[in-house]
């Protein structure tokens, strides 16, 4: 019988999930807007569909989600949540202003 829970073979610090979440959350947010309502569903949860208020809210979320998996610690989401909003920002600095 395989085991009940498996931790993925990659580091914990910083999370990569919440890096690239923040970074497409501060994209995000400066070109399409703020406060973009938006819902996902997966084929992994069936009938089950997520409702976020931002990019940011989904953003967060998706790092969180690391921890509660038992892959990630809060620090490394932290963390890696401000390393995603400052690649965000400088990605923002060199795109075009945005036309929204």
């Amino acid at each position: 019988m395989p085991p009940a829970f498996v931790i993925p073979p990659f580091p914990d610090y910083p999370s990569l999930a919440a890096a690239s979440g923040a970074a497409a959350a501060e994209v995000l947010s400066e070109h399409v807007g703020e406060h973009v309502r938006f819902e996902a569903t997966s084929v992994t949860l069936p009938g089950v569909t997520r409702r976020f208020r931002s990019f940011r809210h989904a953003a967060r979320e998706q790092g969180l989600s690391r921890v509660f998996g038992g892959i990630h610690f809060l620090r490394a989401v932290a963390d890696g949540f401000a390393q995603g909003k400052a690649i965000g920002r400088e990605v923002n600095r060199k795109l075009p202003p945005s036309r929204r």
